[in-house]
């Protein structure tokens, strides 16, 4: 069990929710979108475009009826969560919250097969940001159409600088994300998660529970933008404006096991 956070943006100009939680469980699966399809010669064809993570996040049990105030403002703020997830809100998450980081990488930034070391700032909202520490794991992804996806471990950081453990088994085009491997800045509702997420079925303990997917595009979107952006975007699940570079249509709403 950790000390995790969740943040989103309510819209019309509320300012940012953020709430502290314990994490009572967190499992990630990356996933790919694709196709295959096998030829008359018995020859078997894969088509693959984009890949995002799954995420099953399930909170400590806490008790629905209670006099305490703060337990009492989570219990509450989860269910007004709950129907923004619904809506098609989008959500960010850390596991945990100490190590909120989440960063888009400069042009050429671990473009190499070997590389150990880049350069970047958290661009996750001021109120949650957390830090990295030797040890941290990363997922670094690059944005080009192969969407290539790869872990590494934090071996000496030294704000902006990061050096990893291990070279890159290959390196990242298209740009590129690093993050803490539980912190997510841009989660929506996975298509097959509309349950109910709270649930107290003896009236006196609840739970809280959802099953999210990555949004890839919009993550990489959000992390170089001003706050004020970052607000608009996870408000509505969308950015718009023309210095803004469009998402590449590859889509992070529908996502198949391989």
């Amino acid at each position: 069990m950790s000390t995790g956070a969740l943040w989103w943006y309510p819209g019309g100009g509320a300012p940012l929710a953020s709430l502290t939680v314990r994490m009572a469980r967190m499992a990630i699966t990356p996933e790919r979108q694709g196709t295959a399809a096998q030829a008359l010669s018995g020859r078997v064809y894969h088509a693959t475009a984009g890949q995002a993570d799954r995420v099953e996040v399930e909170l400590s049990v806490a008790l629905a009826l209670t006099s305490d105030d703060s337990a009492a403002t989570v219990r509450d703020r989860l269910s007004t969560l709950e129907d923004h997830l619904m809506a098609g809100g989008v959500i960010g998450l850390a596991g945990y919250s100490a190590q909120a980081w989440a960063a888009r990488l400069a042009a050429g930034a671990l473009s190499a097969a070997g590389a150990t070391g880049f350069a970047a700032a958290n661009g996750l909202p001021s109120a949650v940001q957390g830090a990295l520490a030797v040890g941290s794991r990363l997922v670094l992804r690059d944005l080009s159409i192969r969407e290539r996806r790869e872990e590494n471990t934090v071996d000496a950081v030294s704000a902006p600088s990061v050096t990893l453990v291990h070279g890159m088994l290959a390196g990242l085009s298209g740009g590129a994300i690093a993050r803490e491997r539980h912190t997510y800045p841009a989660l929506r509702l996975a298509p097959d998660g509309r349950r109910p997420m709270r649930t107290d079925p003896d009236g006196v303990t609840y739970r809280w529970s959802a099953a999210l997917i990555e949004d890839v595009a919009l993550a990489a979107e959000l992390l170089p933008q001003p706050e004020l952006l970052q607000a608009r975007a996870l408000a509505s699940g969308t950015i718009s404006g023309p210095t803004l570079t469009a998402p590449r249509g590859l889509g992070s709403r529908s996502w198949l096991l391989p």
